[in-house]
């Protein structure tokens, strides 16, 4: 259904322009109009199943560019912002096909002309759907293309085609200065991707997210002919379709983009949850940051993060250490958490000096220097010229469910009906804080379990009592994969 709202115009695009002579004008009437209106109904439901029911829907059509810096899929993003735009813009062309019947009735070309909107109307459902910055920018190329066509309709009369060249290099400018963007948003978060830029945004210095927003913003002013870049909108009039019309709601559409980023920016509370949000307390705990929550699980696990500098600037990488046993989480971190930041990497075997047992080492190179550079000064401080993990003093405030799920796949086991979580590098005080955060963020009574390694060094471990094994369950398995559930004895 989602993928018919998208293509349904271009649908009736096609069949109008490679068939409309032999379709003759009345059937060419019916086609256009009825991909539109079964598309708006569509709409409709889908803006139910979204917002009403909290059923946000993704698809993936094919990857479109896979290298070693930079993999754009084919995708689309139905969230609750993007169905509420959905209905205005199908309502408005739908309207101004209807109102085209007869406005149009006498031109010779109509055929052409309803081949162009419904071209233009796809198009601009793309941009509104599309799931990474890539795809969204061929919808706006191609509804400059089609502004073009439908300003200098009427091609024979030379003040038409002076409208619609005029339109077109004045829209130039704003796309300079959109692409421009582009570059910045893959220079800075390493992926074009909507949701990786989001979740990364409110970590990354505000100079540089306000930068990339005035970038899109002139893009946008170019486009809806705003205040300094509106001088080819009175020539616009030259052509027979009011453009007006479809310049309202393109700014409207691509204000989607930049309020999303004011939203992760400046953590906007007020924002309405979606489906994988989970309520503690009768509270929504917002998991809009997924990526920076599995980053923290990680973290106070085996995940570690390594900086240095180089003559062009500075490099990073994060790894893992897991047992044969946690092969299927690596593999769950490499496909889905870390692959729109991290270049690729395999894991190797690696025999732990201290044991002898054959573990397994995963390092990935990443694309998000500012990020790791921030969390490593975070979570690490130089003794001795090394590098040692340490737990941050508002780690309440990082730990989240997904995060606490991620802590336990990555460093938690079963034993004596309990859950215990391996916490080897730490300090007591450092425990003391894990504590405090499990208690104050889940109302999880944990205690410390001294134990003595075969070194005679102390090390401490975090046990889950066995009256709040039903209660973490509850909180964690949400955001577990099903390999992982054993270290919660459930098979």
């Amino acid at each position: 259904m989602y993928t018919s709202i998208v293509f349904l115009p271009f649908l009736g695009a096609s069949l109008s322009g490679l068939f409309g002579r032999s379709l003759g004008v009345k059937g060419v009437y019916i086609i256009n109009n009825i991909c539109l209106l079964v598309t708006t109904f569509l709409s409709f439901i889908a803006f139910y199943e979204v917002i009403l029911c909290n059923s946000p829907v993704s698809i993936e059509l094919f990857s479109w560019i896979n290298s070693e810096h930079l993999k754009v899929s084919w995708s689309f993003y139905f969230d609750e912002l993007t169905v509420s735009m959905l209905i205005p813009v199908l309502i408005v062309s739908l309207l101004v096909h209807i109102y085209s019947i007869g406005y149009m009735g006498e031109d010779p070309h109509q055929q052409r002309f309803f081949s162009y909107i419904s071209l233009f109307t796809g198009l601009m459902l793309i941009l509104v759907t599309g799931n990474n910055f890539l795809v969204m920018f061929v919808g706006w190329e191609g509804v400059g293309v089609c502004s073009y066509l439908l300003v200098h309709f009427w091609y024979t009369r030379i003040a038409a085609v002076k409208s619609g060249m005029n339109a077109m290099f004045t829209n130039r400018i704003g796309d300079y200065f959109l692409t421009i963007g582009f570059f910045v948003i893959f220079f800075t978060f390493g992926t074009l991707d909507y949701a990786t830029v989001f979740s990364l945004a409110p970590y990354i210095n505000n100079n540089v997210i306000t930068f990339i927003i005035m970038l899109l913003l002139i893009g946008a002013a170019a486009k809806s002919a705003q205040l300094g870049l509106h001088i080819w909108l009175p020539f616009a009039m030259e052509g027979k379709f009011k453009y007006w019309l479809f310049t309202i709601y393109l700014y409207e559409s691509l204000l989607f983009y930049y309020k999303s980023s004011a939203a992760f920016l400046y953590n906007n509370k007020t924002k309405k949850c979606k489906k994988d949000d989970l309520y503690f307390n009768n509270k929504p705990i917002s998991n809009d940051n997924r990526l920076m929550d599995a980053i923290i699980g990680d973290l106070l696990g085996d995940g570690h993060i390594q900086i240095w500098s180089l003559k062009k600037g500075v490099s990073g990488r994060m790894g893992f250490t897991f047992s044969v046993k946690n092969l299927p989480y690596l593999e769950y971190l490499k496909n889905n958490i870390y692959k729109e930041i991290c270049t690729n990497a395999k894991p190797t075997p690696w025999p732990n000096p201290k044991t002898g047992k054959i573990i397994t080492q995963y390092w990935f190179g990443t694309k998000s220097i500012p990020l790791f550079v921030k969390l490593h000064k975070e979570w690490y401080e130089r003794v001795n010229d090394k590098y040692i993990k340490k737990i941050p003093l508002n780690i309440d405030k990082l730990l989240k469910p997904r995060g606490l799920a991620h802590w336990i796949m990555g460093d938690g086991y079963w034993s004596n009906n309990t859950v215990i979580i391996c916490t080897d590098c730490y300090t007591y005080q450092e425990i003391e804080l894990l504590i405090n955060a499990l208690i104050n963020n889940f109302d999880i009574k944990s205690v410390i379990k001294k134990r003595i390694r075969d070194n005679g060094i102390l090390c401490w471990r975090i046990q889950i009592e066995k009256f709040d094994i039903e209660k973490l369950r509850n909180i964690v398995i949400p955001f577990m994969i099903p390999d992982m559930l054993y270290k919660l004895n459930i098979k």
